[in-house]
Parts: C-alpha cells; sequence; structure tokens
C-alpha cells in the first residue's frame, strides 16, 4: 500500500483492502485474522462430471474446519513416487480424448535454484531441475523439492479443475491447472499460465504460507463462508500449518448447506474448494488426519473456573479434548506459557490460548500469583508506563510470564496529559520518555537508569498535531521515532537525531483524521520490522506493517467493535511467547490481554482492574542497547535513491554512477549520480555520517583531501565540504560502521605501517576526536571493509580479504573493542574488488559482492548467522568501473 515514492499508507483504502468482518453482536472488541490472500476456486461446487470420480454424492462425514488435513500427510515429501502418482492418473483418468490429459501430456519448466523467504529466511523450495517431462515426473520433482505432498497435489489438481480425472481437459483448464494466482475477481496472471508453471507456483504458494509464516498461521483466525461478507463466516482456532495453506489458498470455509451436500450445491452462502479438498483425499488416500476422534464433553459437564495459569513443565501437550488419546492437532506449549483456564473436567483444566480452547492436565498448571514477582528495570522492556491524573509518571513492571509487581513513581510533573515512549533518545543507553503538556513543544524526561530527570523542552513543535504515539525505531537507525496526525489527516514521522532531539516531521500516510487511536512501537508481524497498530472512528482495528526503513509493506484490518476501548497500549511480549501482545483499558478501567498470533490478536484474559485513573498508558518503547542501532550496522552506501532498497556506486569516465537495488538481489535503471567523479577519486562509505536521517558519501581526491557529499533525501548529493586533507598516504578508507558505540557512524582506515586507525564520527559531519591505533598488523589484507551485523550477534563487523585468498571476518565488541576473528572463506583472491552492499537480496543478513577480472559481478548470500546461503551472478561488464561499493 505504498502511494507514490513516498510510499505513504493511505489508510482509507486499507479498510477498503483490509478483511471483510461481520459486526460483534457485543459491544466487546472482536478479533480476526489478517488479510486473506484469494487465490483459487472458492464458490464452485465438485469440478468435473462425478461420474468420474467414482464418489457417492452423501453428506460429508468427519470434515474438521480447524483440522482440514494434518501437517505429516500435508508436508510430506516423499508421499508417492514417480511411478506411483504415473500409476494413480492412469487408474483415474483411462484413455484419454484429446491428447491433453494429465496422464499423456508433457509438460516443461526451467530450472530454478533454491527458494527462500524473504521474512524469515527459511528454505521454501530446494533447487528444481527443469526440462521436459511427464506430468507424474513433474510433481514428483516439485513434490521434493518444496516439501507438499504429490497427495495433496493431485486433490488440488482436481478441486481446482477436474485435472486428475478428466479424459477431455480444455485448453482453459490447463492455464489455470492449480489455480495459482488466479484470484475470485480478477484474472489468471499469465506469467503462470500453462500446467508446469502452475504446478510450480501453486505447490510454492502451499508451502511459503508455512516458510516465509505469511498469510494466516495456525491459531484464532476468521474464515468466511463466502466471498460475499453478507454470508457471514466464525472465528476458527486453526490448529496447524496445512489447514492455515489452505485458508490461505482457498480462504472459506464450508457452512453447514455445505456439508449437508455432500459433493452437491449448498444454498446461495456455500464455497466449496475446501469441503472438496477434504472429500477427494479421504475417496483416494483416506483419513486426513484430522482428529476425528478428539470429543470434547458437554459444556455442562465442565466445571466454571476462572484463573491465569502457567505451564509448570519443560513441554506439555494441550490437546482438543480431555484425553490422552486425542492426538490430533496436539500442541506443544513451552515451561512458563501464559494461558487463561475457563473450566475444569476430571483432572483436566480447559484453557484458552491463542484465542481458542485446549485441555491440559490440571497437575501441570501453575497458578500465576505463584510466579516469582518481577523486579523493575526502567532499561529493560517489561514494563508499562502510566500517567496519572497528578502528572505522576509510573512504571508497572510485568514478568516473563504476565505477573504484575508493584508500581513505580519515578518522576511527578503536574499539567502532562500525555507521555510517549521514544527509548534511548539521547544516546546515553537508557530509557526516556517525552512528555506533552499545554505547550506545543513537547518535554524529554532523560532516564537514569533507575528514574526520570527533570524535563527539557524539544527544540520542535507539535502545534495542529492531534494523536500522538511512539513509533519504536521506524526507520531502522537505531533510534526511536514518534508518531502524529495532524490536522489535514496526515500521519508525520518524526525522526531521532541521536542528540537529543527529534528531526523535521515527514509524512508517510494521508486520510488518517479518521483514526482515533495509534499504538506503536510494535511488531506484530513478528518479521523483526516495527509496525504501528491503529483504530479508525468506526471502531476498527488496523495493524501496518513497517517496512524497517521508514515505509510501509501492506495493512490489513484484524478486529472490530474496539470503539468502547478508553485506551490501546503494545507492551510488547506481555506472555512471554516470543510474540507481541495488545493490552486495552475499557470505560470502566478494566485492563484486558490480546495475545499476539503474528498476524493478529486473540482475547486471553482481563489482567488488571481500577485503570480509569490513568490519564495515559503506553508499552515500554524500543529495546535500549547497541544490538537495536541497525542504521550504523548496515553497511555499504544504503538508499540512495529512496526506495528502501541498498544500492550500489561506482566510479567511470561519465563520473559517480548510481546502480539502484531492487530489493531482491537485482537492479533497477542506472543514473548518473555525479558527473563531476573521476576515476582516481576513491568512494569512502560513511552512513547518516551528518546525523540528518540521510545516507552520505566521502571523496578522497588524488590530492588527499576528504571531501563530504552529503545526500540531499532526494536521490542525489548535495555541495560537498571538506572534513580531512592528507588522506592519500592512507591505502584503505571504509566507514558505515560506529565502532565505538556511541550511536555515531565512524571512519576506519589502514596506514603504511599496517595498523588500523580509528576516526570518531562527532554525529554532526565532523570529527569527535584524533585518529588513534585500534589494530595492527593488518598490512596482510589487500581488502577490508564493514560489512554491517555479519555474525548475527548485534554487534558491527568488519571484514578483510588475506593476499592468500582467505576472507575474514572480525566481529566488534560494539564498545570499541574486537571479538576473536573468523574465517569465513577461501579462494577470494581471483576477485579484482570485493566489498558489502548490505542485505542485497532482502534475506538472511547482509551480502557481500565481488567483481571477477572478467567484469562478472557475483552476489554472495549472507544467511545472517555468520556464513553463506548460496551465491549467484548479478552482473556483468562491470570491469569499466575503478571503485565500486
Amino acid at each position: 500500500m505504498k502511494q507514490g515514492a513516498a510510499g505513504a499508507v493511505v489508510a482509507t483504502l486499507a479498510l477498503v483492502l483490509s478483511l471483510l468482518v461481520v459486526s460483534p453482536a457485543t459491544a466487546a472488541p472482536q478479533v480476526v485474522g489478517a488479510a486473506a490472500s484469494t487465490t483459487g476456486s472458492n464458490v464452485e461446487a465438485a469440478t468435473g462430471p462425478l461420474a468420474d470420480t467414482g464418489i457417492v454424492k452423501t453428506a460429508v462425514v468427519g470434515f474438521n474446519p480447524e483440522n482440514i488435513i494434518s501437517d505429516a500427510l500435508f508436508y510430506d515429501g516423499n508421499a508417492m513416487s514417480s511411478a506411483e502418482i504415473q500409476s494413480f492418473l492412469d487408474s483415474k483418468i483411462g484413455r484419454c480424448e484429446n491428447g491433453k490429459c494429465l496422464n499423456v501430456l508433457s509438460a516443461s519448466i526451467s530450472s530454478r535454484d533454491a527458494w527462500y523467504s524473504q521474512v524469515t529466511g527459511d528454505l521454501v523450495c530446494s533447487a528444481l531441475q527443469g526440462g521436459t517431462m511427464r506430468v507424474s515426473e513433474l510433481i514428483y520433482r516439485v513434490q521434493v523439492a518444496c516439501g507438499i505432498s504429490a497427495k495433496a497435489i493431485l486433490v488440488t489438481l482436481q478441486k481446482e479443475q477436474g485435472l486428475t480425472t478428466s479424459s477431455a481437459p480444455s485448453d482453459w483448464n490447463l492455464r489455470a491447472a492449480m489455480g495459482a494466482s488466479c484470484p475470485d475477481t480478477e484474472p489468471c496472471d499469465p506469467a503462470y499460465s500453462g500446467v508446469g508453471p502452475q504446478i510450480v507456483q501453486g505447490v510454492r504458494q502451499l508451502k511459503i504460507y508455512k516458510a516465509g509464516r505469511f498469510g494466516k498461521q495456525p491459531g484464532v483466525n476468521f474464515i468466511g463462508y463466502n466471498p460475499s461478507a453478507s454470508c457471514g463466516g466464525t472465528n476458527l482456532n486453526i490448529q496447524n500449518y496445512a489447514t492455515a495453506a489452505l485458508y490461505n489458498y482457498t480462504p472459506y470455509q464450508p457452512n453447514a448447506a455445505s456439508l449437508a451436500a455432500g459433493w452437491g450445491l449448498g444454498d446461495g452462502c456455500s464455497s466449496y474448494g475446501n469441503r472438496n479438498f477434504f472429500n477427494y483425499y479421504t475417496s483416494w488416500f483416506g483419513s486426513t488426519g484430522n482428529g476425528e476422534g478428539c470429543a470434547v464433553p458437554d459444556s455442562s459437564a465442565v466445571t466454571p473456573s476462572n484463573g491465569l495459569y502457567v505451564i509448570n513443565d519443560d513441554a506439555v501437550n494441550a490437546r482438543l479434548a480431555p484425553s490422552v488419546g486425542c492426538t490430533q492437532g496436539v500442541r506443544t506449549l513451552a515451561r512458563n506459557t501464559l494461558v487463561a483456564v475457563t473450566g475444569t473436567f476430571s483432572e483436566w483444566s480447559r484453557a484458552t490460548f491463542d484465542g481458542g480452547a485446549v485441555w491440559i492436565r490440571s497437575d501441570l498448571l501453575l497458578p500465576l500469583a505463584q510466579t516469582p514477582a518481577p523486579a523493575f528495570q526502567l532499561d529493560g522492556t517489561r514494563h508499562l508506563f502510566a500517567l496519572a491524573s497528578d502528572g505522576s509518571i509510573l512504571a508497572y513492571p510485568f514478568s516473563s510470564v504476565g505477573r504484575w509487581g508493584d508500581a513505580v513513581l519515578l518522576t511527578r510533573s503536574p499539567g502532562l496529559k500525555q507521555i510517549i515512549a521514544v527509548g534511548d533518545l539521547d544516546g546515553d543507553g537508557h530509557r526516556d520518555l517525552i512528555g506533552i503538556d499545554s505547550d506545543p513543544r513537547p518535554l524529554l524526561f532523560r532516564g537514569d537508569g533507575v528514574g526520570l530527570q527533570a524535563p527539557t523542552r524539544l527544540a520542535v513543535s507539535w502545534a495542529g498535531q492531534g494523536l500522538v504515539a511512539g513509533a519504536g525505531d521506524f526507520d531502522g537507525d537505531g533510534i526511536g521515532d514518534v508518531f502524529t496526525v495532524d490536522a489535514s489527516g496526515s500521519l508525520n514521522l518524526w525522526r531521532g537525531d541521536r542528540q537529543s532531539g527529534l528531526r523535521a516531521a515527514q509524512a508517510i500516510g494521508y486520510g488518517w483524521g479518521s483514526m482515533t487511536a495509534l499504538a506503536g512501537a510494535t511488531d506484530v508481524t513478528g518479521d523483526g520490522r516495527v509496525d504501528l497498530v491503529a483504530r479508525s472512528s468506526s471502531g476498527a482495528l488496523l495493524v501496518y506493517a513497517g517496512n524497517g526503513l521508514g515505509g510501509w509493506q501492506s495493512g490489513s484490518q484484524v478486529g472490530v467493535g474496539w470503539g468502547p476501548m478508553t485506551a490501546i497500549a503494545t507492551p510488547g511480549d506481555f506472555t512471554g511467547d516470543g510474540r507481541s501482545d495488545l493490552l486495552a483499558r475499557d470505560a470502566r478501567g478494566g485492563l484486558h490481554l490480546y495475545s499476539g498470533s503474528g498476524s493478529g490478536f486473540a482475547y486471553l484474559a482481563q489482567v488488571g482492574v481500577g485503570w480509569q485513573s490513568m490519564v495515559s498508558i503506553i508499552g515500554p518503547g524500543p529495546e535500549i542497547g547497541a544490538a537495536s542501532l541497525a542504521d550504523v550496522l548496515r553497511p555499504g552506501v544504503g538508499d540512495i535513491d529512496g526506495d528502501s532498497n541498498p544500492d550500489v556506486v561506482a566510479t567511470s569516465a561519465q563520473g559517480l554512477m548510481l546502480y539502484p537495488g531492487n530489493g531482491s538481489g537485482g537492479w533497477g535503471n542506472a543514473s548518473v549520480l555525479d558527473a563531476n567523479w573521476r576515476t582516481d577519486d576513491r568512494i569512502v562509505t560513511l552512513s547518516d555520517f551528518t546525523g540528518d536521517g540521510v545516507r552520505d558519501l566521502g571523496r578522497i581526491r588524488p590530492d588527499g583531501s576528504f571531501l563530504l557529499a552529503p545526500g540531499n533525501g532526494s536521490g542525489g548529493l548535495g555541495a560537498q565540504v571538506p572534513i580531512g586533507y592528507g588522506w592519500n598516504t592512507l591505502d584503505i578508507v571504509f566507514g558505515g560502521i560506529d565502532f565505538d558505540g556511541d550511536n555515531r557512524p565512524d571512519v576506519l582506515a589502514r596506514n603504511s605501517a599496517g595498523d588500523l586507525l580509528l576516526y570518531r564520527g562527532d554525529g554532526r559531519g565532523g570529527w569527535a576526536a584524533d585518529a588513534r591505533v585500534i589494530g595492527t598488523g593488518w598490512g596482510m589484507f589487500d581488502s577490508i571493509f564493514a560489512v554491517g551485523d555479519f555474525t548475527g550477534d548485534g554487534t558491527a563487523d568488519v571484514m578483510a580479504r588475506a593476499a592468500s585468498g582467505d576472507l575474514w571476518v572480525y566481529p566488534t565488541t560494539g564498545s570499541g573493542g574486537w571479538q576473536s576473528p573468523v574465517k569465513v572463506g577461501n579462494g577470494w583472491g581471483g576477485f579484482t574488488s570485493v566489498f558489502s552492499p548490505g542485505n542485497f537480496d532482502g534475506t538472511g543478513g547482509p551480502d557481500v559482492l565481488a567483481r571477477t577480472p572478467a567484469g562478472a559481478l557475483w552476489l554472495y548470500r549472507g544467511n545472517g548467522r555468520g556464513g553463506w546461503s548460496g551465491s549467484a551472478q548479478v552482473g556483468v561488464g562491470w570491469s569499466a568501473f575503478t571503485q565500486i561499493q
């Protein structure tokens, strides 16, 4: 949902595009799943003549909408051999009438490298060998590569186009074989037309939902009965990834009329895709392993109970029914997982987890009140901030399992109307807060690790701003930011400047005037990027996923009926399960916990009373410490053209050239960035050396002058400013690293003696101190450069190539020292240039680009854990450049 180059999210558009939901029967807030991906056939009855299937038309028995098929059966990459698939097709199709049937047809596909999720880094499908082959062989290869059962593929081909049994398929049937990239309301994508591309794309799509944590995930999700919102639907506690994948692929559940019709038509609100998947699978291959034998006791036999408990063993199975014989849909919960008990039956407790009911043995539960009380740490992340009516700023610590501790008074400032969590705004390693009173200039309360100091005014004015909320580290530079909505409805981002202030506002969204609440500084989707939760005037709850660079990925509606809530706060991971949760206050002062699912929120329990006296309730804000300083850990020239993707620059006879990255390992259109650069100029990466929020570049002339070329924020460079002389005595110079941990980018250089020198940046475009030696013996290397956080430990690293061709990583401590070096490669001596552009392909961690003598450019993908995840050639003709960065 980007608008123009600025990538602004249009809030009102998100309301239209997000998931349609049914209004709640009561005023209590409801939560639903994330917006659905509409692929596949949803509203047709059984495809193809029933006589071809050999299936008797009776009512569906045993269909469990929360567990359509088990993960073990669905993700079985060895379910059938190529010969077994061919035999099965022959038995179902028989004699082909037109030469186009799946049992006689050949399909062609190109070979494909392994696919990895850009979100999780997990393998989606391994490398696939292409060529022309029988369809049975293609299904087998895709089954093995992607780990999706051939049985599931055959069933999908049948329920989408009837191809598994058709003796005379049409060209249309073949072009849309799997229904892949064929939305209900739009034509199919021609890029995936044909049996081969359809099978590859369809199976890849079925796998990406799990591997990439994309779309609906296990847990509570709202699933409609039909594309028409008026038909309604229900919240389903989806039990496994396979069932979630089916609802992503075909996003509707059969209603009672559809199930009663067996293979026939139900009523005007019926859908049939997932019903038919179940019917075909059970008819052809037997049980889907969906827990048909898990009988739940009648509600009259369950003794009501109410309380919060934690799992009191290392691994406890939560079942769909109170019986160890119920083996389907089992979820293993770790020690200290928080659950809300609602009833007991014999030796079992019925509990709410992820919005659904599970059964847990009572002796494996411990009352929350019996867990250790938490200690308060201002610089930690396990507390709420609250502003009382008398101006008292209080902290309410909570433990890793959600137990409250005693309130702590941090300071008192009468007249305050709101407080904002911003993290460490001044860069001293302690958590700060912003306060709002009647003055349009906000107050900064600096933290000292224990309490808050007397406030000072920030040099910005929030006159005309309405809603205000902490944004967390929304732009990824390691410093907290703030969201505001002004009178025109613009959503503004105020970026922290690392120097106790905020930069000028930047509009990143329009049409936000209808919003009545904002809650930021939270990662709802679990992708490591900060998101924003908002409530509209209609009471809809929405999540806007950030891209980690100050822009947006998408927006989706995750709830309705939130209008009565008087406060919404993002506490981070309140329950200790690794996912971000939500707290909301009702009009009577009750505080309610909604556990995060990775795509939305599910109600868990009330966790507090008496909160009506608080003027403002907020979460702790972003993490404090060097591990969160993402911007200074990014190597390379960064994003020059403003599209949020790392770029590459190079010097040639035309000047300084810009080669924009596309974020996935490819390129945009090249352009001349500055025609005044010469081929003998040296490029120095500097990160945001001036502290204005824009990436800068350094230029060392042959005469030794060091010029700062500041980024202008619009895809170009500003007027160059001298920042040093005599730099021609240093043969290697690079920046883009915060070596000493002061939140300001530094520059490292090697002298003729082989010493590595540190030049500390002051964060304002100059130097904080004279150079000092931070290493000796570096003369053995012919290339040294910043590589970002290559090892994944939260601190910046340096990479160096020895004359022998060995490649080494020198991890830093993040505070001015070194950790032990690690060898990460050999045979690199043949490259004429080696450097890191950052995370060029958008997956794993920082990558490395290397140029061969012939001018070929190779991308070596970092895995984010100190190793590699593959390589690929990404360019030719690069030998014409004297410098590449």
